[in-house]
């Protein structure tokens, strides 16, 4: 009865202390609650002044998992209480030091949110400062010349950039000093050893982008230099009359060129970009960079030969045989294969089978022209003999022809040099014989007719001089004519003959 009586006192005594545990645990269902629901509305209308202009929601589930949490951080707060009051020491003592762990963390907490927030002002305000003040600079304006002329709405201008760029920097310095303030060594040291490496990297990345800047504006300024060179040489037009087709592609020297060297000149600033930002990464890929460029050029220095070989030979082909077009494209095909597979042992894909194939491929080449200039070129070759033939008979037969002629034409002056000379000996004689007469009175009569007087000596018809010569052993002396008729002449008596003069009849 007693021991009853004891126990019935003790609870009685203990009635107190649950309707207190009661109350306590009924006022923290209802501030929780009432945290919960100002949570709820607070958020509500902060989401909804901030994305007003695009007319979205809340998403339900983000707002109702953090007003769940400060429902459950009341009721934790209420919770050591209600179990000190209902004598449940032992589970009481690990919440309250966990409660007391979070509000402790907490002053650090509120610490670097107020730093991140006053950051993220700070950095917003200078980006919109900067932003403004670069739009003022009209520093846009580069942009449009290296740009299309037609932008797209969403590309990012140069002012925006530069701002932004700036808004990181401030941010990078600011979520380092939030982490310090934290005091969680565990999260902070590892994070801010990795803002701090990023913020010692920025410089050099800064140069980087700088040098691929200036190498970019270079190899543009040397690429149109180079393409009005070649262009206004008149070479480029050369080299596509040379490969010109209707069906094909047009061959623009000059732009290949040009860009060829624009690339080379990027790749050397990009190498140069690498080295700045000293990552190991990137100058391993720089040095192979730099050692692949010389293959790379002679592989496209071979391509661009063969290609104009190709062009040239299919072109000569269908100009000279109208109707072997498609031998024209075996040739042609051929020889780009050849060019191709040197272009690739060049570069170095795979030499040990493409180097094999190349030799093969050139003596096969080389077998199939020999087989189809023997077998296709046979009557190619017949009529160009034939032709060859014809036209050294007709030279020949024009040499004999030419040879008659001139013999012709020494047999005419020969005889009328003859017929010249017998006319000159005539006039001679009837000359000195008209003489013979005058003087001689025994012949009865003297010459009293003026026509005798005015006797001339008669003129060869043939149109060329001719001096004549002594008289041959066989012809009469004109001298011993002479002695036997009169006296002998001398020298300067005898009539002198102009063989150019057409000869007339002595007038007695």
């Amino acid at each position: 009865m007693n021991d009853f009586q004891m126990q019935f006192d003790r609870l009685l005594g203990n009635v107190p202390r649950v309707l207190l545990a009661i109350l306590l645990i009924i006022i923290a269902f209802l501030l929780a609650t009432y945290v919960r629901n100002l949570i709820k509305k607070g958020l509500t209308k902060w989401y909804a002044s901030k994305k007003k202009s695009l007319n979205e929601p809340p998403r339900e589930d983000t707002l109702s998992m953090l007003s769940n949490i400060g429902y459950l951080i009341v009721l934790l707060l209420f919770l050591p209480g209600v179990l000190d009051l209902l004598g449940l020491q032992s589970i009481s003592l690990p919440v309250t030091s966990m409660l007391q762990g979070v509000l402790g963390f907490i002053p650090n907490l509120i610490g670097a949110v107020l730093i991140l927030v006053i950051g993220i002002f700070l950095a917003n305000l200078i980006r919109d400062l900067l932003q403004s003040f670069l739009r003022r600079l009209n520093i846009d304006r580069f942009q449009e010349k290296l740009g299309p002329k037609q932008a797209a709405a969403k590309t990012v201008s140069f002012s925006q950039m530069l701002a932004t760029l700036a808004y990181v920097l401030i941010l990078i310095p600011v979520i380092i000093a939030a982490l310090n303030a934290l005091n969680i060594s565990v999260i902070s040291q590892p994070a801010v050893a990795m803002l701090n490496t990023i913020f010692l990297m920025i410089p050099r990345l800064l140069a980087a982008v700088l040098i691929l800047i200036i190498g970019f504006y270079l190899a543009r300024l040397v690429a149109e230099f180079l393409y009005s060179l070649i262009q206004g040489s008149g070479l480029s037009d050369r080299v596509a009359d040379l490969t010109k087709d209707v069906t094909a592609y047009r061959l623009d020297l000059a732009r290949i060129l040009s860009e060829i060297v624009r690339w080379v000149i990027l790749a050397g600033f990009l190498v140069q970009a690498f080295q700045v930002l000293q990552l190991e990464i990137f100058n391993l890929m720089g040095t192979a960079i730099l050692a692949f460029i010389p293959r790379i050029l002679a592989a496209a220095i071979i391509l661009l030969v063969a290609y104009l070989l190709a062009s040239i030979a299919k072109n000569l082909i269908l100009r000279h045989f109208k109707e072997s077009s498609l031998f024209a494209m075996i040739t042609y095909g051929a020889i780009l294969f050849v060019g191709l597979l040197a272009a690739l042992t060049q570069i170095g894909i795979a030499p040990e089978f493409l180097l094999p194939l190349f030799q093969f491929s050139i003596a096969g080449l080389a077998v199939a022209f020999a087989l189809a200039f023997g077998l296709g070129g046979r009557e190619f070759a017949k009529r160009t003999l034939m032709g060859l033939e014809e036209h050294m008979a007709k030279q020949e037969d024009a040499l004999k022809e030419a040879g008659a002629r001139m013999h012709q034409e020494e047999v005419e002056k020969k005889a009328a040099y003859e017929r010249a000379k017998e006319e000159a000996r005539a006039a001679y004689h009837t000359r000195a014989a008209s003489n013979n007469v005058k003087k001689d009175g025994s012949q009865g009569r003297e010459s009293t007719s003026p026509m005798d007087h005015a006797w001339a000596p008669p003129r060869p018809e043939t149109p060329h001089r001719v001096t004549p010569s002594a008289p041959s052993e066989g012809a009469p002396s004109p001298y011993l004519n002479n002695q036997k008729e009169g006296p002998t002449p001398k020298e300067d008596s005898l009539p002198k003959v102009d063989p150019t003069s057409p000869s007339e009849p002595p007038r007695h």
